[in-house]
Formats: C-alpha cells, structure tokens, sequence
C-alpha cells in the first residue's frame, strides 16, 4: 500500500484542497497500487479502512471504500471501484453542467467561502448573470483568498472580505453559496469548512437564500450530526501559544434553502437525499 499510504497522509496534511481533490488522490493511489501488485481484493477491508480514516467526516471517502468494497464483493479487482468513482466525479461536472446552467437569476450578486470546486462550476455556468462575487478569506487556512485568485483570473467581479466582515458581504448579496465536505444522509446536516455555519446564520437573519453545492458520492450514509468526531486543529499564535479549531462547521438543514447538484435543484430532505445516494450506488450494482 506504499502509494495508499503516501495519500493518505497527503490528504490528512492538506489545508485548501477538498473532499472531491481527496477522493480523487486516494482512488488514483489504490488503482496505482492494484497495477503493482501491492494490493489485491484479499486486502480491501485495510484499503477502505485507511481511506475512511484519512478524514472521517468526509462523505467522498465513505463512498470510494464503499465502491472498492462492493466492487470485489462482485467479483471485480480492487481498482474497479476506484475507477468507477473517479469516472463519475468525471461524469458529474457534465451533468452539472447541463442541469445548472442558469439556475441563478439575473443579477445575483453571491457570497461564497472557502473554496469548492463545485462552487466554482456553478459560478462558471452562470457567470454572465452574476455581477459581483464576495469571498470571505476563510482563515486560519485562507483557501478563500485562493479561491478569490480564481475567480479573479476567470473574470469575476470579486471583493475579498475579512472573515469579521462577513455580514456586509452577505448584506450585499442576493445568495450564499456553500460547498459541502459531507451531507448526513442519516440526519439533517451539512459539514462544510469553519464559517458555514455563521455564514448561514447570517443569510436567514438578513433574508438571503443559502444553497449548498455538492455531488451526490459527498452524501454519507452513517455520519451523524452530534459534533462528535470533528478534526479538530492546532494553530500557533506568536506570544500567545496554541489555538484549536474544528475542520469543519456543522450547518443544520433548517438554514439552506435547497440543494444544487448534478441532478439540479433538489430538495434538502432525507427522501430527496436517499434517492440522489441509490442512483449513486446504481453506477456499480448494474
């Protein structure tokens, strides 16, 4: 498991890159490993458990072991789910694609952190109806001043907020767009970076629509919304010490309004969520 075991740490050290960068760098790493004869079938139960491992909150990693799983159950190698998965997620920016396009209205000015890359193609395909992008920085990571390099170079309009000044940006805006880590299929809750929550909250005190952008492999079947097993993080502060942090913020259905992902607009429910997962599961039960 020598490439498994690199990316694992590659995805456990990461600070900017999500939950779709690190389903795609651990599934590249078991396909790697299956071509040189380091892994087989015989060891996908220490394969998925390695994966999940990487970052328990993220959905995308719970369906790459699934997949792997479910792929050697059925008689094929242990890179046959890798590569089924790394096809969809391929496959996703193409429905995204056709399904998104104009969802957001003309003159939506859009509040946005962090950085997703399915924010990121939704802002794309619908960037002629979009004035002005706001980006809070997204500290102690910063992947919002990345994010904002970005969009910058893509032709947006876009004003970098401090994470303190995150109200006047959502004031300013007719939506927030979130990405999403992990949707609980399980219970009513989204995890996405330290931020959401308030940015959320914020949204429904000022009366904006909120909509969480995600892929239907980031829903987690068993992920509970209680706060238990968050990463949490360590950051030093010159004269002063240690500071800790959560990963990620837990952000309660109650304060999004819908969902947008390869399917469309859905809604945030567990029926709408469980038919989006058994589609997803479809993909390697036929």
């Amino acid at each position: 498991m020598k490439e498994l075991v690199k990316a694992v740490e590659e995805v456990r050290k990461e600070r900017v890159k999500g939950a779709s960068w690190a389903m795609r760098r651990l599934a590249e790493a078991v396909i790697s490993d299956a071509e040189s004869g380091r892994i087989t079938c015989n060891d996908a139960q220490r394969v998925g458990s390695s994966i999940i491992n990487a970052n328990r909150v993220m959905g995308s990693l719970w369906n790459l072991a699934s997949f792997i799983a479910k792929g050697c159950s059925s008689g094929k190698t242990i890179e046959w789910g890798a590569r089924m998965l790394l096809w969809y997620s391929s496959h996703c920016r193409e429905l995204m694609a056709a399904n998104l396009a104009g969802v957001l209205d003309p003159g939506s000015t859009v509040f946005t952190l962090s950085y997703s890359s399915a924010v990121e193609l939704v802002l794309s395909l619908n960037q002629d109806r979009i004035p002005r992008v706001y980006v809070s920085m997204s500290y102690p990571g910063g992947e919002g001043i990345e994010f904002a390099k970005s969009l910058r170079r893509m032709g947006f309009n876009v004003i970098l907020l401090h994470d303190s000044d995150m109200y006047r940006g959502i004031r300013e805006s007719k939506i927030v767009l979130i990405g999403a880590d992990s949707v609980s299929l399980q219970e009513e809750c989204v995890f996405n970076k330290l931020g959401s929550l308030q940015a959320s909250i914020i949204a429904r005190f000022v009366n904006r629509r909120a909509a969480v952008v995600f892929e239907s492999y980031k829903i987690h079947p068993e992920l509970r919304c209680d706060g238990g097993g968050l990463e949490v993080r360590e950051e030093r502060i010159s004269g002063w010490g240690s500071v800790f942090y959560s990963l990620f913020d837990q952000v309660p259905f109650k304060l999004l309004d819908v969902g947008l992902t390869e399917a469309g607009i859905i809604g945030l429910d567990k029926k709408h969520l469980e038919n989006a997962h058994n589609n997803l599961l479809s993909i390697i039960e036929d």
